[in-house]
């Protein structure tokens, strides 16, 4: 079900969903430090950039844990509304990232993880 206390923090979801995969954002506060709250929360979000977003999927099986997902999403805005320009962990490094003019170094590091994680000895 649609709840209300909820959308009042954030202003879209991303595209026109056809299914239950879609992203969110808000305009009003850093989409990253709400991610970083619900991981405090136990719950692992996925960030997305262009523009800064948050991912979901729900699934059935999810119904078992929707009231405690949305309760701790209504609590880590909270918390980033009681501190807005605080940025810590994931959040800050997203938002850095994302103020970057030039991604070509960003490319580079991330290709050579990957690189080094799946090179053969």
């Amino acid at each position: 079900s649609y709840d209300k206390a909820i959308s009042d923090w954030y202003r879209k979801v991303l595209g026109k969903p056809d299914m239950s995969v879609f992203s969110y954002t808000s305009d009003t506060l850093s989409i990253f430090s709400i991610a970083e709250k619900m991981a405090k929360h136990g719950w692992g979000v996925d960030r997305q950039h262009f523009p800064d977003s948050l991912h979901i999927m729900i699934t059935p099986a999810h119904e078992n844990v929707v009231d405690k997902f949305l309760q701790d999403l209504r609590n880590a805005v909270e918390e980033v509304k009681a501190n807005p320009t605080q940025m810590e962990g994931m959040a800050a490094m997203y938002g850095a990232v994302a103020k970057l003019q030039d991604h070509t170094m960003v490319n580079s590091f991330i290709f050579n993880f990957l690189d080094s994680l799946t090179k053969a000895d």
